[in-house]
């Protein structure tokens, strides 16, 4: 293990401003940890593994990824894709997938809009059952795409 004996730059970084890095081997193994989580927690795991850990970085990173693009949240596989080009630029899955970006960013609009438009209908008819029965479509669509913040209903 050539690669561990020089610390990338962005470890050194990390630590001269005080965040987490540590520097010794991994006394567990990485895909059966992870297995324990799933979803937004899985991703978050993997992203703070994958920014602290000088072992397991390359590998946490690139699982963060591939999680990342399983889901709907663009953001996050943004922020995956970031932390490994600051850690590793060379490695091809350091650029960003910019057509699935495109892709699952209209697909969310599509949807989002969808939901809000279903939502107003809803309201203006007052059918309080579908009103009731809607809602929590929209929460969950805007909890899988971190957009929790618009969810006042105006």
């Amino acid at each position: 293990m050539a690669k561990q004996l020089e610390l990338p730059a962005f470890f050194k970084e990390a630590s001269a401003a005080g965040r987490p890095v540590v520097k010794d081997p991994p006394k567990f193994d990485l895909d059966i940890y992870i297995a324990n989580y799933k979803g937004k927690t899985r991703l978050d795991r993997l992203l703070l593994i994958g920014s602290s850990s000088t072992y397991l970085y390359l590998e946490a990173l690139k699982a963060a990824i591939a999680e990342a693009k399983q889901g709907k949240d663009v953001g996050r596989y943004e922020s995956a894709v970031e932390a490994l080009r600051q850690i590793s630029p060379e490695d091809p899955d350091a650029t960003a997938d910019l057509e699935w970006i495109d892709k699952m960013a209209k697909r969310v609009k599509v949807e989002t809009e969808r939901l809000e438009q279903e939502l107003k209908g809803y309201k203006n008819n007052l059918i309080k059952e579908s009103i009731r029965v809607n809602f929590p479509y929209q929460i969950t669509q805007m909890l899988m795409t971190r957009m929790l913040t618009s969810t006042d209903g105006k």
